[in-house]
């Protein structure tokens, strides 16, 4: 017996298999989850089949988005400092450095 797999989140159809009959039951077959016996609708592209409520229905998948524009960042050239420069940026004047290095 044929079975049409969906996934579980969205029960979108994705492949066809086949029933395992039960050992127990000679003549029933065994359906797994997310999976029914309906066929489902034949689609064309960009269309999919759907189950859901316990039948098939055919959506049209929304277009691709758009690919992000390539980025037009250049990184800042590294500039090396001389030890005079850093002092300044960090606001000590050399005397003020000498008395927290202990160089008094």
């Amino acid at each position: 017996m044929n079975i049409y797999h969906y996934t579980a989140d969205n029960g979108i159809f994705h492949s066809k298999g086949l029933a395992d009959e039960s050992p127990l039951e000679p003549g029933v077959y065994l359906i797994p989850a997310y999976a029914t016996t309906v066929a489902p609708p034949v689609v064309s592209d960009p269309e999919i089949a759907v189950f859901k409520d316990e039948a098939w229905s055919v959506e049209v998948l929304p277009p691709p988005p758009e690919p992000e524009p390539e980025s037009s960042f250049e990184p800042i050239p590294r500039v090396e400092l001389t030890p005079a420069e850093k002092l300044a940026l960090s606001g000590l004047t050399v005397a003020e450095l000498k008395e927290l290095l202990g160089l008094d």
